[in-house]
């Protein structure tokens, strides 16, 4: 397991250290009172990555609504009419705004065109270990004393 003070990894104890009660290595615990030992533990799990699927409007979703209307030979008023939305939206949404996923899969209706990509998200699920697992009290002391010079 590794000490909540200075990040040594090993055999810990529990200790009292200016009132906190940390888990720290066999020589930080002469800065406080032990209070009982602890066997040692596995190392932690690494970060599980899960992928997940979503979906989102390509990057140039505007030209292509903008050149499919105007084949269509409609203006943006009288295709906004037709979508049942304001023609800001339209403008918003050729000007390069990304709609919606709702109003993507409403405009690849409407102009017969591919508006909705899938793509993978990787999502990272933090190990289960120890709540020391990342900074510990020493590194923070570390790091304070390296913004200071």
């Amino acid at each position: 397991m590794q000490c909540e003070l200075c990040g040594k990894e090993g055999i810990t104890v529990r200790a009292m250290v200016e009132g906190a009660e940390l888990t720290v290595c066999q020589k930080c615990a002469g800065y406080g009172a032990t209070l009982k030992t602890q066997a040692p533990q596995a190392a932690p799990k690494k970060a599980v990555s899960t992928p997940v699927v979503q979906y989102r409007a390509v990057l140039n979703a505007g030209q292509l609504v903008k050149h499919a209307r105007e084949k269509l030979g409609l203006t943006q008023k009288d295709f906004a009419r037709k979508l049942n939305e304001h023609q800001s939206i339209i403008h918003k949404v050729e000007a390069g705004q990304e709609p919606s996923l709702d109003l993507a899969r409403r405009l690849e209706k409407a102009l017969r065109i591919t508006l909705v990509e899938e793509y993978q998200e990787v999502k990272f699920s933090p190990a289960k270990s120890s709540p020391s697992a990342g900074l510990t009290l020493g590194d923070l002391i570390r790091l304070k004393d390296e913004r200071k010079s």
